[in-house]
């Protein structure tokens, strides 16, 4: 047999010592996580670096293979996760579709073992409940971690979020997991550009008040290691940040916020209302707050039901943000119960905005459905003063005026001295 000539050997991407080394150095790289095979025109793989360590195989009737083929040249074809019989592992297959037919080649194809690519994964993924995705653009999961081998493949675009997601490249929702343990999580996700996948990040979310940093990690991980996967095909992800800081941001909004009526939840309040509690004794400037309760509110779920009910608090609270100043803070405390945090006003002023607040409550719309609906408030009022040891003593007072103005009659407004010393 004659020995090829130094000019083919080049030409020849299987026996080209630059692509050689390449795939070798990325396979070693990546702890043998990635694995590179030529593709022939009449569809048999090769193996890159080492063409003898693999018997040839015939893709032709797999799917990545069909839609690299009927792609246009240059173009790169994420498939569906397979099962590699040889290995007994799954694979994620990627294949680019050169430009032009070399030496009786036509396709690069690049492995990456799943559940080699879940290890990392999984040490930085959100415990206990936490979760990192690889979802392809029409719905099907081509990686996650904890790696299940069950959800491979899955198509998730009967999921009613799904289509969200497709008209926007980034954001965040609340999922229930229906398709996989039934595990409510929040939801972080960013379509990669340039490439038809999307990143997703998720936690439990009962533990979404953790600190953030650990799901920037992940984000950087995870692209990562499909930035290895793609520049070895000859692509280049580009502004991966910003899925980092759009998902911190996200979460961290979430985590701050009541689902129902978009204000501070109780825990976000707590924390802004003991820094401006600090802030008002250092400079010695006035701070004042406001406790709310939507009278007989219980009555409005019982007649018409807990429906109207998210309308009429979701109503009220967006005719509260209106009247409130920019550095006013709105928080719901839970249920009907709310709290407004008013820095630099003393109690007169306090007390006329709460005046103002019941009458726009009574007159106000607040639910779509029942728009003859009207509701009233009750408010109680209290300004910080020498005698508050915290912030707690604080809101106890205001809670004590409120429960002064419920048995008075309710619809009005009490303001609450502190005792004399």
């Amino acid at each position: 047999m004659k020995c090829r000539t130094r000019a083919s050997q080049v030409a020849d991407p299987v026996n080209d010592p630059v692509f050689v080394r390449l795939a070798a150095r990325m396979s070693g790289m990546s702890n043998g996580m990635v694995e590179f095979q030529m593709i022939s025109t009449r569809g048999m793989t090769h193996p890159v670096p080492d063409p003898a360590r693999l018997e040839i195989s015939d893709v032709r009737d797999r799917g990545y293979y069909e839609d690299a083929l009927a792609g246009p040249p240059g173009s790169l074809v994420t498939g569906l996760p397979v099962l590699r019989k040889s290995a007994r592992r799954w694979a994620l297959p990627m294949v680019l579709r050169l430009e032009r037919e070399v030496a009786g080649f036509s396709m690069i194809l690049c492995l990456i073992d799943l559940q080699r690519l879940s290890e990392p994964h999984e040490t930085w993924r959100m415990k206990d409940k936490g979760s990192i995705l690889l979802l392809r653009d029409d719905g099907h999961v081509l990686a996650r971690a904890p790696f299940d081998p069950a959800l491979l493949g899955l198509d998730l675009s009967v999921f009613p979020r799904f289509g969200e997601m497709r008209t926007r490249p980034q954001g965040k929702l609340v999922s229930g997991s229906a398709f996989s343990d039934g595990v409510q999580r929040i939801v972080s996700y960013e379509k990669l550009p340039g490439h038809p996948v999307f990143v997703v990040s998720s936690r439990g979310y009962d533990e979404a008040l953790q600190p953030w940093q650990t799901i920037r990690r992940i984000l950087l991980l995870v692209a990562a290691l499909l930035t290895l996967a793609l520049l070895a095909t000859g692509l280049v992800i580009r502004r991966s940040h910003r899925a980092v800081f759009s998902a911190q941001a996200a979460l961290h909004r979430m985590a701050m916020t009541d689902e129902l009526t978009g204000v501070f939840n109780r825990r976000a309040f707590m924390e802004e209302a003991a820094r401006a509690r600090e802030a008002a004794r250092q400079a010695g400037t006035a701070l004042s707050v406001l406790m709310i309760d939507c009278d007989h509110f219980k009555q409005v779920n019982d007649r018409y039901g807990h429906a109207v009910g998210d309308e009429v608090l979701q109503g009220a609270t967006r005719c509260w943000r209106e009247a409130l100043r920019e550095p006013d803070r709105l928080a719901r405390l839970g249920g009907e119960e709310f709290c407004v945090l008013l820095p630099g006003l003393a109690a007169e002023d306090a007390e006329g905005v709460a005046e103002r607040l019941r009458q726009l409550s009574a007159g106000a719309q607040v639910s779509a459905r029942e728009p003859a609906l009207r509701v009233t408030v009750s408010i109680g009022v209290a300004s910080l003063s020498a005698q508050d040891a915290d912030w707690q003593s604080l809101l106890a007072r205001a809670d004590r005026a409120l429960y002064r103005a419920k048995e008075e009659g309710r619809n009005r407004v009490v303001v609450e001295t502190p005792e004399a010393v």
